[in-house]
């Protein structure tokens, strides 16, 4: 199971844990290979970090989530640098199978983990790499069991808003692909 850096960023900012800027972002980067990009203001205004992820990507591989809404917001990520997009399929207005003729990157439907447990399901047919299931919680009983039922038919990343709403080794049992917490980053 692969255990992924998650940054938040904003405004062309990374920020901490608490929502503060981040000035030497960089030191932290030297020592990762690759990192989950949460991106709010691409996710509230559609206003992704395009030049912040290049930055970034000179010093690990992105995987980019900033709640894209149309194919060309897909292609703008891609070519800033992600080699994996995270598309929440009730906010993409496009057809998403234009996504996968048009890009050679990894694409991945993403959910809260409440949405996946009230059988909506629809959107994981097609072409996709895999699901990022979002958990704000330590996870229910249910969500364990409902999330080792997906990951046996498709490989699950599960991102946290904290780190310890699922352990590795929790996370191995439930056969994750992934787990993606955010890393400890100082103003």
């Amino acid at each position: 199971m692969e255990v992924i850096p998650l940054i938040y960023v904003n405004n062309d900012n990374v920020l901490d844990s608490k929502g503060l800027r981040v000035r030497d972002w960089n030191k932290f980067m030297e020592h990762m290979n690759n990192v989950y990009v949460f991106d709010i203001g691409g996710m509230k205004r559609n206003k992704p970090s395009l030049e912040l992820y290049q930055r970034i990507g000179e010093y690990a591989a992105l995987w980019v989530d900033a709640s894209p809404r149309r194919f060309e917001d897909v292609m703008d990520v891609v070519v800033a640098g992600a080699e994996k997009v995270t598309i929440r399929k009730p906010f993409f207005s496009d057809d998403v199978s234009k996504v996968f003729d048009a890009v050679e990157v990894e694409v991945y439907s993403g959910f809260d983990v409440e949405e996946l447990v009230s059988n909506r399901l629809s959107d994981l047919h097609g072409e996709w790499t895999g699901v990022v299931v979002y958990v704000k919680n330590p996870l229910s009983l249910k969500e364990r069991g409902f999330l080792r039922d997906l990951a046996a038919e498709t490989p699950v990343f599960v991102v946290e808003k904290e780190k310890g709403f699922v352990d590795e080794r929790r996370g191995e049992e439930i056969g994750l692909a992934g787990l993606v917490y955010p890393v400890e980053l100082e103003g």
